[in-house]
């Protein structure tokens, strides 16, 4: 069979079947030329899309509005690609190969016998991947900007269409470099250099006129077209990323910096002081209130105790029901249990897409470390949603406030600390000082003066039922005990050390690991 069984220019003008083709040889004819195919515009929306789908890609979940930019310069190119596929190059239209399902059906049986046509332009299974893409582009875009409003951040469903539309396209990336690489071998021809280059080799006999390859004066035409085509793409991708800056502008700072205190920080400290008043008055205000003039760091390392569990962080009484938003098929944990922010977006912050991606917490909830740096009352707002349903006489609203701090900014990143091992990236010398100075004040030089629970299984402590203390806890459970290093634990006395760099509490972490487990 021959490797260029014949070669198809444009596609087919209305019918389903092709147009005039050349027939194929064994060889390529001994007189060749290269003609445009693709224009510039079309080349460099193509590379243009590449680099800022791996850039949105590779900032995602990351809190940094760098994603949210890459996002909105997608949404120019597609902009622009919609536009160029009616008012472009003769091969960037729509009208020139995009099919009809009967045209694929029969081209991909083709393939499998190995005598498909080799078409100048997109052939149709190419045609069809290209509108899967962009399909696909175009609700990963519209779903990430809703998340940007007011009216959709935080609804489940929009993060979740976004989130799977994101795994769709990670899908079909491969499929597509594919099928490139199998049209490239069946006919010989280097498919992604022509998408660099823009041009493709035709017989330069009398079968192209047979073809209807433009004349010289008709591709000088069409590189003028591409040409304002191109300039055009750069005045959309230049509106784009503005956009995207633009619309995370109140994005906060996640750094800390301590400053006078804010109208807001103080009747919030007010607030926090009156909770302790009306909760348990036999403990220490340390426990469940609050100082008069609270700082940045002691409001967000409040909220990481209240992440954590928030009504033992607040001495009130646990809610009985199961959480509106605990999916039904998870049954390994009910009641209180599934009020708690930690129970569905995990230790590590990242929901689904860490730590909790498997065992009893698989709840297919997304991480909260995707909203690092977002405005506090936005979080807030959303913490008091239909989903989440904390009213404020479930969870007041001083506490929504220091929760939606530490979410804002007050995340660590745990895989920096945290090996996949369970070992910790951390200097045990170094962290066994602060340990004794500090830890050791409650829970003994050795760490076990303290029971912090019983072991449900055997992978705890050797036996079900084992007693759990510091080293149990930093050797089974390193992510979580980190959190409790970094914010303190919630209704207990226990020194938070976020005011201290984070290697500070990688050392501790490191030097926990080495004591006794049993």
């Amino acid at each position: 069979m021959s490797p260029h069984p014949r070669l198809i220019v444009g596609g087919d003008a209305g019918g389903d079947e092709p147009p005039a083709s050349i027939t194929g040889q064994t060889e390529e004819p001994a007189s060749t030329s290269r003609i445009l195919v693709w224009d510039a515009a079309v080349r460099a929306f193509h590379w243009l899309l590449v680099a800022f789908v791996l850039g949105a890609w590779g900032t995602g979940g990351s809190g940094e509005r760098w994603h949210e930019v890459c996002g909105s310069i997608v949404a120019a190119l597609l902009i622009f690609r919609m536009f160029w596929g009616f008012l472009g190059t003769p091969h960037a239209r729509f009208e020139d190969f995009v099919r009809s399902p009967r045209v694929l059906l029969r081209y991909l049986g083709d393939i499998a016998r190995n005598r498909a046509a080799r078409h100048l332009g997109h052939n149709p299974a190419g045609a069809y991947m290209i509108l899967a893409l962009l399909m696909c582009l175009s609700v990963i875009t519209v779903t990430g900007f809703m998340q940007l409003s007011s009216a959709f951040f935080g609804i489940s469903w929009v993060e979740t269409t976004h989130h799977y539309a994101a795994n769709v396209l990670l899908a079909l990336i491969p499929l597509h470099v594919l099928g490139a690489l199998v049209s490239s071998w069946m006919h010989q021809e280097n498919l992604i250099g022509a998408m660099i280059r823009g041009r493709k080799a035709v017989s330069t006999d009398a079968d192209r006129a047979t073809a209807a390859v433009p004349p010289a004066a008709d591709e000088l035409l069409n590189r003028i077209q591409g040409a304002q085509g191109f300039s055009s793409l750069m005045l959309l991708v230049a509106c784009g990323a503005f956009t995207g800056w633009a619309l995370t502008a109140n994005r906060v700072q996640t750094a800390v910096v301590e400053t006078p205190p804010t109208p807001t920080t103080v009747e919030l400290s007010r607030a926090v002081q009156t909770n302790a008043e009306l909760q348990a008055k036999d403990k220490q205000d340390y426990v469940v209130g609050g100082p008069e003039d609270a700082s940045q760091i002691w409001l967000i390392s409040s909220g990481g105790r209240l992440y954590d569990n928030w009504y033992g962080a607040l001495g009130t009484k646990a809610p009985a029901s199961t959480h509106r938003a605990w999916p039904s098929a998870n049954t390994t944990s009910s009641g209180a249990a599934t009020w708690r922010c930690k129970s569905c977006h995990g230790w590590d912050y990242q929901g689904r897409d860490g730590q909790y991606s498997a065992g009893t917490n698989a709840t297919g909830i997304i991480g909260v470390e995707r909203v690092r740096g977002r405005d506090p009352n936005q979080i807030v707002a959303t913490l008091g949603n239909a989903t989440h349903g904390f009213s404020d006489d479930i969870l007041p609203q001083h506490a929504k406030f220091r929760i939606a701090l530490f979410v804002s900014k007050g995340q660590h990143n745990a895989n920096q600390i945290v090996l996949p091992t369970g070992r910790v990236r951390g200097d045990a010398i170094a962290g066994k000082p602060i340990f004794q100075s500090v830890c050791a004040s409650c829970h003994g030089f050795d760490g076990r003066a303290r029971k912090l629970g019983a072991s449900s299984d055997q992978s705890d402590s050797g036996y079900t039922g084992a007693p759990l203390f510091v080293g149990t806890k930093a050797y089974s459970g390193p992510v979580e005990v980190l959190h409790k290093i970094r914010n303190g634990h919630p209704g207990a006395i226990m020194v938070s050390m976020r005011p201290f760099p984070m290697d500070v509490a990688a050392n501790i972490l490191a030097y926990a690991q080495t004591l006794p487990t049993k």
